[in-house]
């Protein structure tokens, strides 16, 4: 494949850059047009330059914190940063940006993977025709029957978080499988502050996320901690830098996020309790949710949720995790079963899994102790006592990491032998099942879940605006939009949103 690098280029990354922006946009190529809660990102850059956190209600309506007559966001602020260099050229408080900053994101995080997957077609230096349909196929999986392809066409608040968490951890596990499965060897000195600055910027996307980052990038660490410990005269200073400014890189990062979240309440963990939350007002004390919120995890919901993310079966998930102590949990809707769970994705991640066991590449040891690492986001997501579309994002990290590790251990050719065509055949199968139930698909769904062209601005619930406008609540360092828009009525369904 790389004898052609025109056509590499253009059918690896530009076409389907091009594809991703179409759907983002639904068709209209309008990377500025509006998408459900706009404005919150838009408004918290706007704060974050101005060295606040709290925004106008309208921006983030019930989703919002209420805290001490201010309103904020507990989302991640990453997205935010990243539309902080757009403040010299647009008005962020009228012109929306969320699908420009969504598909920057998801658009990063997939060329690091595509570019890690040319690299290690390149490197086994397998030839023949199965070997490149193999690559063909892995990076349609990855384009199309990916996290990013669930994300992409929501650029709304719930899912900007998760477009920066993507980016993030796939830049992640691009270095390391370059490292690990093309190099073939452990990222020592300055490399590992590349993997300590993806950690630290994990914190500021999804919590979850940053928890397998930070342990991969300590399990990383660990070699050079050692030596730093033995280390004596001009040795000790380079252990030195090569294992504790890391360290010290995710310690100030994690430093940085109980800042702010204690400086919106005083609280050092989440930063906010189910009271502060908007929703709260519109169902005051509800007993289900106070209980979520003091059970939020549990080992017990692990394989129900998988399945039911897998399969669905809303009639049994509830009652067999309460009947099997696994605490309250709450449905929010149907599962996607949407490509990230390819029937060719499992089954090419369970090879990879199979391979580290019984065929491991040559840094075994480290490839298996990422692979742990790696699957703490999904574990601790398949906890949770709440699922949702989203939720299943948390999965992608540890799947494509082993789909990597099979492209680079198994050998197609000499798997299928003589019977190459018949592999190759399968594999087809397997993706045309996929393609066909996504094109069969109403696209409706993907549209009405945020990416709609729809009202600019927020209605804002009576019994939040009650509380946003109480004396002192009001903001005086940027422009209220609730002057223009009033207090509203919240007249759509907490459904078509989410």
């Amino acid at each position: 494949m790389t004898r052609r690098p025109g056509l590499v280029l253009l059918a690896g990354f530009v076409l389907p850059a091009l594809i991703y922006w179409a759907i983002i946009t639904a068709g209209t190529f309008n990377l500025f047009g509006p998408s459900y809660s706009w404005q919150s990102y838009n408004y918290l850059a706007l704060a974050l330059a101005d060295g606040r956190q709290s925004i106008p209600a309208e921006a983030i309506s019930a989703e919002g914190l209420y805290i001490d007559g201010k309103v904020y966001m507990y989302y991640g602020i990453l997205p935010a940063l990243l539309r902080l260099p757009l403040i010299p050229f647009l008005d962020l408080r009228e012109v929306p940006v969320a699908r420009l900053v969504n598909l920057f994101m998801l658009l990063v995080g997939q060329f690091a993977l595509q570019w890690v997957i040319l690299r290690i077609a390149a490197a086994h230096g397998r030839t023949q025709a199965i070997d490149r349909f193999v690559t063909v196929a892995i990076s349609l999986i990855l384009w199309f029957g990916s996290a990013a392809m669930l994300l992409l066409p929501n650029p709304n608040v719930y899912y900007q978080p998760y477009g920066a968490a993507h980016m993030v951890s796939s830049l992640f596990v691009a270095l390391l499988a370059y490292d690990l499965l093309v190099v073939g060897r452990a990222p020592r000195g300055s490399r590992l502050l590349l993997y300590g600055v993806l950690a630290a910027l994990g914190v500021y996307t999804r919590q979850t996320y940053a928890v397998g980052l930070y342990a991969a990038t300590l399990l990383l660490l660990l070699p050079d901690l050692a030596e730093w410990r033995r280390a004596r005269g001009p040795a000790f200073g380079a252990a030195l830098r090569s294992a504790v400014l890391p360290l010290l890189i995710m310690f100030v990062a994690g430093v940085g996020y109980l800042a702010l979240a204690y400086a919106r309440s005083g609280h050092l963990t989440t930063g906010w309790s189910v009271a502060d939350w908007g929703f709260s007002s519109i169902v005051p004390r509800d007993a289900r949710l106070i209980t979520l919120s003091e059970q939020q995890f549990s080992p017990v919901r692990i394989v129900p949720n998988f399945v039911y993310f897998m399969v669905g079966g809303t009639h049994w998930r509830e009652p067999l995790i309460e009947a099997l102590g696994g605490g309250t949990v709450r449905t929010l809707s149907h599962p996607f079963r949407y490509l990230v769970y390819t029937p060719l994705a499992l089954l090419i991640a369970g090879v990879g899994l199979w391979a580290l066991v019984r065929q491991p590449p040559a840094l075994a040891r480290l490839c298996r102790l990422a692979a742990v690492a790696l699957a703490i986001p999904a574990l601790l997501q398949l906890a949770y006592g709440t699922v949702f579309v989203r939720y299943s994002c948390e999965l992608w990290p540890l799947l494509f990491w082993l789909i990597l590790v099979a492209q680079r251990q198994v050998d197609p050719a000499a798997l299928f032998g003589r019977r190459q065509a018949v592999g190759m055949a399968a594999m087809s199968v397997l993706l045309l099942v996929s393609a066909t139930y996504v094109v069969t698909r109403p696209m409706t769904f993907w549209y009405d879940s945020g990416n709609f062209e729809g009202s600019l601005y927020n209605p804002l619930p009576a019994p939040i605006a009650a509380r946003a406008t109480a004396p002192g609540s009001r903001d005086p360092t940027i422009e209220p939009i609730r002057d223009r828009v009033g207090a509203g009525v919240w007249i759509e369904s907490e459904r078509r949103f989410r």
